[in-house]
């Protein structure tokens, strides 16, 4: 018999398909053959054997990933239960769903079999459900079952006078469950059936489209992206309503977090996770194992990749754990060199990535953020279609600096963050610590909570994901920082990164020869600054007043103005017709930046003399 799960190009449910192979690659019993087909998922066997290992490896899946407990969880017990095996009590560690798991399934812990409390009312008006007291008949039978000669309700006492749970003295403690737990913990178990014959059919699978032989609603239990029970569903825009969901599908769905990396949840109201996606299974495996290589699980069950940028190491912003990732994932395609800064990099289209990425049809990321209120609610999802963009934009970043010092690695050199960012042309994790605004770092949150002093830093992260330009928002707020007389803030990552991504948005149209433009505006900016500084006793007010300069004619005026007072030095190119209204925004950004930073060094540099 062949068990098929065919390709649904829902990114979540196939997800689920590689997932659940993933899952069980060590596990699949010799009566049985797995197969990842380019359209679909494949298990061969006998029915029974079939059943067997969906059943075991849902079991599995259930204990691992919906019912999980930290060290630190497993040694604060929050319950106990009775092991007939044993023929003890044992305590157990307060659990929760891990990483995406927890947007399909986040619901309180059932209590199944055990004997039941005492219904009856003591003479404080208790019932056996509030002081832990067993009801007789039960407590009798369930002990005959499990060919116990003690009483239960005995044993039950001296495990918690034991466990400290209850001391003589004080009121006997409430149970917390339902029933007295039998054989193993209360546990999150999605309601899903594990096995139909479709020859039987009862409909058809609104995600697949094969008709199969048991169907169920459409809800955040077997897919997190739906409004309410057989709404509108993400992915699915011509879905009106009444769409049911088969049991396969509502099956494979639940393993989609086996494929995904995340940072959040388990405690912590902040949770995205990014999925793989591609039009091939086969391929999609492939990357799945490639990017296996990248897990490092937190042992508060919180991440299962590091965030190496220290400046992002304790970050919540959905933006900046995206980037986090996409960060690692560059750092990855660079293991073959030791991880080692490029000798060269000068063209944005030519980075070569290893086979595993770079394979026809690139990989994209099925991105989720979500927020845990009363439960979790997905805030934002889409599938970023353009990795490989970012891989070589961080390429840029990553070609080595020829002023850089020499980096001396100590014996803990694996901790050390940045240890090749401080090698190369530019170091990522300072120019995202000098978009921290410390100006505005003891006011309070928006709605979203996100403090003020790291909007900013934010917005430009959204605009790096978007594709979006961010010069303007870098000259705003390095102007910012700026502000307060006789202070200088750090800005030379801000003009680097400037320099490597702004070129993106650049057509030969507008600017036809980047390199010429940019030494043109910088060079301008340089001399603005050095006249500034030496001939207006240090103060910055006119680069502010040059940054109020909104059009070209205003901006030529002021430039005019310096070189009459100040004697200012133009570039020729600037009279070949380099500088016109179509380019002009991103001349005075660059201009602004140049001139600014470059203030601050003589200012600094002053600041030492006169120390």
């Amino acid at each position: 018999m062949i068990l098929k799960f065919p390709q649904t190009h829902n990114p979540w449910v196939d997800a689920g398909m590689i997932g659940f192979a993933q899952f069980v690659e060590l596990e699949v019993p010799a009566a049985v053959a797995l197969r990842v087909l380019p359209d679909r998922l494949e298990l061969e066997g006998e029915e029974e054997a079939l059943k067997a290992i969906l059943e075991t490896q849902f079991r599995r899946l259930v204990e691992e990933w919906y019912n999980a407990s930290s060290a630190k969880q497993q040694e604060e017990s929050s319950g106990y239960f009775f092991d007939p095996d044993k023929r003890k009590f044992q305590r157990f560690g307060k659990s929760l769903p891990k990483g995406l798991a927890a947007l399909l399934f986040d619901a309180a812990a059932r209590d199944y079999e055990g004997p039941a409390w005492d219904s009856k009312k003591d003479r404080d008006g208790k019932t056996g459900q509030e002081t832990s007291r067993l009801d007789p008949a039960q407590a009798r039978e369930w002990a005959k079952k499990a060919g116990l000669k003690s009483d239960l309700q005995s044993l039950l006492d001296s495990f918690l006078l034991e466990s400290g749970l209850w001391q003589k003295d004080k009121a006997r403690p409430k149970s917390g469950t339902k029933v007295m737990l039998w054989g193993r913990p209360n546990l999150r178990i999605p309601d899903i059936d594990l096995w139909a014959v479709d020859a039987k059919t009862k409909g058809v699978c609104s995600i697949s489209g094969e008709a199969v032989g048991a169907l169920s609603d459409i809800d955040g239990k077997n897919f997190p992206f739906t409004v309410g029970k057989s709404g509108h569903v993400n992915f699915t825009p011509d879905w009106g309503g009444n769409e049911k969901v088969g049991w396969k599908t509502a099956y494979i769905s639940l393993f989609a977090p086996v494929a995904a990396f995340w940072q959040g949840g388990h405690g912590d109201p902040h949770l995205i996770g990014a999925l793989p996606v591609a039009s091939d299974l086969t391929i999609l495996q492939r990357n799945v194992r490639y990017l296996q290589t990248m897990l490092h699980e937190d042992p508060s069950l919180q991440g299962n990749f590091e965030i190496k940028l220290k400046a992002l190491r304790f970050s919540k912003e959905p933006e900046e754990r995206f980037i986090a990732f996409f960060e690692r994932l560059f750092h990855l395609t660079l293991q073959a060199r030791n991880d080692e800064p490029l000798e060269n990099f000068s063209d944005y289209e030519f980075f070569t990535l290893p086979e595993e990425i770079n394979n026809g049809a690139p990989t994209a990321f099925l991105l989720i953020e979500a927020h845990k209120g009363a439960k979790w609610d997905i805030k934002h999802g889409e599938v970023f279609q353009d990795p490989i963009y970012l891989l070589r934009l961080f390429s840029r970043m990553y070609v080595r600096d020829p002023n850089a010092k020499e980096i001396v690695l100590n014996e803990n050199a694996e901790e050390n963050d940045d240890r090749h960012w401080q090698q190369v042309q530019l170091n990522f994790s300072r120019f995202l610590q000098q978009l921290w605004d410390p100006t505005r770092h003891t006011k309070r949150g928006g709605q979203d909570g996100t403090p003020p002093a790291l909007l900013t830093r934010r917005l430009v992260l959204r605009h790096l994901l978007g594709k979006k330009r961010v010069l303007p928002v870098l000259v705003t707020h390095a102007f910012s920082i700026n502000r307060e007389s006789g202070k200088t803030a750090s800005i030379s990552e801000l003009l680097k990164f400037a320099e490597i991504y702004e070129p993106l948005f650049w057509s030969k149209d507008m600017i036809e020869n980047r390199d010429q433009f940019l030494k043109a505006a910088k060079e301008l900016g340089e001399h603005v600054a050095i006249v500034v500084h030496q001939h207006d006793n240090g103060r910055k007010n006119r680069l502010y007043k040059l940054r109020r300069a909104l059009t070209l004619p205003d901006f030529l005026r002021e430039i005019n103005t310096l070189q009459e007072r100040f004697g200012l030095t133009v570039p020729e190119e600037l009279t070949t017709g380099l500088l016109a209204p179509k380019n002009y925004d991103e001349f005075r950004g660059f201009c602004l930046l140049s001139a600014l930073n470059k203030f601050n060094k003589m200012s600094f540099a002053k600041s030492k003399q006169g120390a």
